[in-house]
């Protein structure tokens, strides 16, 4: 009977790590943070299966020392990989990552758009104006919302794009695809456009962040094989004949889980889910966002601190960048 308590425990077990992964979808490496944390999770749940089949009732002795060591080796590799990714260890892999640095005048840096061009919007404004026309469309404002919203340039023009998304499990159970985007002009934010349809052909964005099961992207991607990959910086984004996709940057950390660098762009296609990678240097033309602006900032505070490496009390040559 007891055998059978253990069967039906261990059986638990395994579901609970499926189930971990299926809603975690971690990144299946040591080298992420997220991938350590359900492997560490996944180990102390087997640790204690082990315990548990080791125990023998008539001595009542339970074998602790098995879910101690799990748990020492776990935070002991926490610590490890903590230290061996901080600043401490790799000041100056840090500071070199932004690679060369060239020196250039303001004005030669400022690339000259057509005056009617210039955005006057900025992303809260665009955000308001798509949100105003959802609302007009009762039936649709109560099935939809707008989460991602970002700004690229699509066939010359600057424009703001906001893809419908699912405002909730129910609402995706029940429609499972969205009907289009909104676009809003950079440069007028009276210019607001419902995009339904491209060559007479209707938009259903099928795979989206707030999709469920496998219309979810990260799980989508994640079942087209980039099971090791970092994965950040979703962004939705048109090709020039207003097609929709997703773009999602693929990364690798090059100071164990820290100096996080993109290698590429995972592509795909919001209606159909087809999915392919872009290497950083092969990418498509339209693709505006890559580098995900959180990269950068840190890659030019690591360029700026530590010049001189982290023991430099007297801030020479240290360099602050302007605020964003």
């Amino acid at each position: 009977m007891f055998k059978a308590w253990k069967a039906v425990v261990s059986a638990l077990s395994v579901v609970a790590i499926v189930l971990l992964y299926y809603f975690m979808q971690p990144t299946l490496s040591i080298m992420f943070a997220d991938g350590f944390l359900f492997i560490f999770i996944a180990l102390l749940i087997i640790a204690a299966n082990t315990a548990m089949w080791l125990f023998n009732p008539e001595k009542g002795e339970f074998k602790w020392w098995i879910l101690f060591a799990a748990l020492v080796i776990g935070l002991g590799f926490t610590l490890i990989s903590t230290i061996a990714s901080s600043e401490l260890v790799n000041a100056d892999a840090m500071y070199r990552q932004l690679g060369e640095v060239e020196v250039i005048e303001y004005d030669d840096m400022i690339k000259q758009i057509d005056n009617a061009q210039i955005p006057i919007v900025d992303e809260e404004l665009a955000k308001k104006q798509a949100d105003k026309k959802i609302g007009q469309d009762v039936a649709l404002g109560s099935r939809v919302s707008l989460k991602n919203v970002s700004i690229q340039e699509v066939d010359g023009e600057i424009i703001f794009v906001a893809p419908l998304e699912h405002s909730g499990f129910f609402k995706w159970n029940t429609y499972r695809t969205t009907p289009g985007y909104i676009t809003v002009s950079a440069s007028n934010p009276n210019k607001v456009n419902y995009v339904t349809e491209i060559d007479g052909k209707k938009i259903e964005i099928a795979y989206q962040p707030s999709a469920y099961f496998g219309n979810d992207l990260t799980r989508h991607i994640r079942n087209q094989g980039f099971r090791t990959e970092g994965l950040t910086e979703y962004t939705f984004e048109l090709d020039d004949n207003g097609y929709p996709y997703w773009v999602v940057t693929t990364y690798k950390n090059r100071t164990w889980w820290g100096s996080p660098e993109a290698t590429g762009v995972v592509i795909v296609d919001a209606q159909s889910g087809k999915t392919h990678w872009y290497s950083y240097d092969n990418l498509p033309d339209w693709v505006d966002i890559v580098q995900p602006k959180e990269f950068v900032e840190t890659q030019i505070d690591n360029w700026g601190e530590l010049v001189h490496g982290v023991f430099n009390w007297s801030n020479q040559d240290k360099i602050k960048k302007t605020d964003l």
